[in-house]
């Protein structure tokens, strides 16, 4: 039987649970719940799981080592937000430390778990960092769920002395068959001519879908760089990630 909910959190604190939230539902079920400004720290499986429902929305919450058992952010062991149903299920404008702490990578052979699962649209707001180093070859710099089928980051590429400032969109199809990727950027004057306009067209970056975890079933994405010896300078960059499915 189908039973509509409505229910506002604001201002709460949940600390040291296995699941914070759960709700046993039916399929097209309106689980109103709002959630706002609310902070879910060293949450062992779930901050918030529904077996259906639709019309759930987090905003500007903080999730901090949520999803890890009794590890922290950088061994996560499953999403920390599971929605039943994709349908106007929302995570806005809120923060994680997992994508910091296991997502950036030096090694294409990270798996990489979505902090969110079967989400209609998640938007993680915190910038994540790392170094940029001189490479001919592609060299791996983060990792993200291919579990979901579009992948937003917004970047600041910071080479020498120049700034370049993009969006990376990653689709993903086919049964996680196909991936494909853009990167749409801005710099002041990205001439080849320019100084900053070599370094910057010069950097490229791409993405690779993977079976890391092993199991014969694609779940990643890796995202890779390459910044040309002759050509770039050492930098960092910092981004933010949204997805859905």
């Amino acid at each position: 039987m189908r039973t509509d909910t409505t229910i506002n959190f604001k201002d709460c604190d949940f600390f040291v649970n296995d699941t914070s939230m759960y709700i046993e539902g039916v399929v097209d079920q309106e689980n109103l719940w709002n959630i706002k400004d609310t902070k879910f720290n060293q949450i062992a499986t779930q901050a918030f799981q529904s077996t259906n429902g639709i019309g759930t929305k987090f905003l500007r919450c903080n999730f901090k080592d949520c999803g890890n058992g009794i590890a922290t952010a950088s061994s996560p062991s499953s999403s920390f937000i599971n929605f039943g149903q994709s349908r106007d299920n929302l995570v806005l404008a809120s923060v994680s430390n997992r994508q910091q702490a296991a997502g950036v990578v030096t090694s294409e052979l990270i798996d990489g778990i979505s902090e969110v699962y079967n989400s209609d649209y998640t938007e993680l707001v915190n910038k994540n960092f790392s170094d940029i180093y001189l490479t001919d070859s592609f060299r791996p710099v983060a990792v993200v769920s291919a579990l979901n089928n579009f992948i937003n980051l917004n970047y600041i590429l910071r080479l020498g002395d120049h700034i370049r400032k993009g969006k990376i969109e990653i689709t993903i199809g086919d049964d996680k068959s196909k991936i494909s990727t853009s990167d749409e950027y801005k710099y002041s004057d990205a001439t080849p001519t320019s100084p900053g306009g070599v370094v910057m067209t010069n950097f490229e970056f791409k993405a690779e879908l993977r079976d890391n975890d092993t199991d014969s079933g694609i779940e990643t994405v890796v995202i890779f760089y390459r910044n040309p010896i002759a050509t770039g300078a050492l930098g960092n960059v910092s981004f933010d990630v949204s997805y859905g499915v």
